[in-house]
Formats: structure tokens, C-alpha cells, sequence
């Protein structure tokens, strides 16, 4: 993002880090600022709401957001910067989480697995079609995701093999 103000400065995120803060969620979003005269900064900004699942179950963004820019080592004119609304709102994009590349991979993972077999003369098989996330709780320890599984599930059991 280039903010269109006098010396243009350029706003990266490289990376997020999502903790628990009460019944709300916090992104902090780490930021690399370059400016003029090769000015190069890092800045951490909170980004706090409400975690919330599109229909699908498959991206986490968070409503109801404030953002606040950690101050430490800043000039004043970095954090005016960081408080212009397009900066702000490019922050607010960054607390969105498309969590398709990474329940695809957990599925595929899960898929590799079958058939398994949990115990003697058990043995598990079937298809994963697809995983979504149904739902996203904050508590003061922990983030809580609950999710679903789609597809089918065939189990054997081999009695003479499971008793003994």
C-alpha cells in the first residue's frame, strides 16, 4: 500500500500473529514501512474485534475492529502515517484469514491416513471430501475451532481379530 501523502510511504505486512484478549481476538500485524532517504521501519498494530466465519466456513475476518498502533520507537510522523484511514483499513484487510489453503492441507493429510486401523482387527477407510470450520470462540486462554468433516466413512471389524 502507498499512501498517497507527501514522501509516499509504502506499508508491507509481514506477518500476523492472532492471540486471545478477552471474548475478542487480536491480529497483531507486523508492518515494514519504507519511506524517503531509505527510511525502513518495523511496527506492530493491534487489530481487536470479533471473530466471525463467512457462510462457507472457510475465511475469518473480525468485525466490530479497533485498531492501535504499539508506539515504541516510532516518530510522530510514522504514526500519523499509520493513522491515516487507508492504512487503517489496509491493517483491518490484513486481520482476514482464508483458511481454505490449510483445511485443503489438513484434508489431504487425513486422506493419506486411510484406511487406518485404530486397533486390532479395526480398520477405518473412506473419503474426505472437504473440511470447514463451523465455529470460532474466544476465551481468556484459548481459541477455541470447532469443525466439520464431509464425506464417507466405511469401518470393518474382524471379530476373531478384536476379541482375542
Amino acid at each position: 500500500l502507498t499512501l498517497p501523502v507527501p514522501t509516499s510511504p509504502t506499508l508491507r505486512v509481514t506477518g500476523v500473529t492472532l492471540t486471545p484478549q478477552g471474548a475478542q481476538l487480536n491480529a497483531a500485524v507486523q508492518l515494514q514501512i519504507s519511506g524517503p532517504l531509505g527510511l525502513r521501519l518495523t511496527a506492530t498494530t493491534d487489530v481487536r474485534g470479533t471473530p466471525t466465519l463467512d457462510a462457507a466456513g472457510q475465511v475469518l475476518t473480525l468485525r466490530n475492529v479497533t485498531v492501535t498502533t504499539r508506539r515504541s520507537g516510532l516518530t510522530g510522523r510514522v504514526l500519523a502515517w499509520l493513522a491515516d484511514a487507508r492504512a487503517q483499513a489496509y491493517v483491518t484487510q490484513a486481520a482476514r484469514f482464508d483458511l481454505r489453503p490449510r483445511l485443503d492441507a489438513v484434508r489431504a493429510q487425513v486422506q493419506a491416513r486411510l484406511p487406518f486401523s485404530p486397533a486390532p482387527g479395526v480398520t477405518l477407510g473412506g473419503t474426505l471430501r472437504a473440511l470447514k470450520v463451523t465455529d470460532v470462540r474466544v476465551t481468556p486462554d484459548a481459541l477455541v475451532v470447532t469443525g466439520e468433516a464431509l464425506g464417507s466413512l466405511d469401518a470393518s471389524v474382524d471379530v476373531g481379530r478384536a476379541v482375542r
